[in-house]
């Protein structure tokens, strides 16, 4: 199985209608493009804009530029594993359940 493949199992019963109001900085904003299509593979339309926002939020300053930097088309095993263990945050979590209650 494919690092992509198992990418957020856990946390997509989390999911219902909902769009995000995160402010970002640009820098986060790139972020979240490159993060954006491997959360939209696992949960997709707004409620993966939502989750990649949430992981970019939970990131800290150099993990955003590693992820930033990185090019989204082709994510290497280093960005997937970085990204899969940012999700494991307790702070994901609650981001999610703040964007997605209300």
């Amino acid at each position: 199985m494919s690092a992509p493949s198992v990418f957020l199992n856990f946390v997509f019963i989390f999911f219902v209608s909902s769009a995000s109001s995160a402010d970002l900085s640009s820098q986060q904003q790139s972020a979240v493009e490159v993060v954006k299509p491997l959360a939209q593979q696992q949960v997709p339309g707004a409620q993966g804009l939502v989750l990649a926002e949430c992981i970019i939020l939970a990131s800290n300053v150099d993990e955003v530029v590693i992820i930033a930097d990185s090019d989204s088309g082709e994510l290497d095993t280093a960005i997937v594993q970085l990204i899969n263990e940012i999700i494991q945050r307790p702070n994901v979590l609650i981001c999610l359940n703040k964007e997605l209650a209300g």
